[in-house]
């Protein structure tokens, strides 16, 4: 029979750092991809009492919120879910598609809140 050579503790440490490499790179691919999709998605949402536009998802992982307040305004959050179209859909997230979009439902809902005021005039 012929004799098999046994691998080299240096070819089983070559592939254990190359096998991490590759590891360590798809990770960092998912991560980048997972930030760049982060950074595409856009909502208006609610923060600190207040009605808020978002980018990222209304979500969290492992502790890890997968958005980031870029504009609270100042229209109260408990006025506009007083209104029977925002109660459920505000606090969990109203999609847009882009910030001019988010901007554009935010003037909506200040509009439908300033008509709902009962000392409007």
């Amino acid at each position: 029979l012929p004799s098999r050579s046994r691998p080299s503790a240096a070819s089983g440490a070559r592939r254990a750092v190359v096998g991490l490499g590759v590891t360590l790179a798809l990770f960092v691919l998912g991560f980048v991809g997972l930030r760049m999709y982060l950074d595409s998605q856009w909502y208006v949402g609610i923060s600190n009492g207040r009605v808020a536009i978002f980018r990222g998802v209304p979500t969290e992982v492992a502790g890890f919120e997968l958005n980031s307040l870029v504009v609270e305004t100042r229209i109260p959050a408990a006025e506009a879910t007083s209104l029977e179209i925002y109660r459920e859909t505000l606090p969990e997230g109203i999609t847009a598609t882009d910030r001019a979009d988010a901007e554009s439902i935010v003037d909506g809902i200040e509009r439908d809140v300033d008509q709902a005021r009962p000392d409007r005039t």
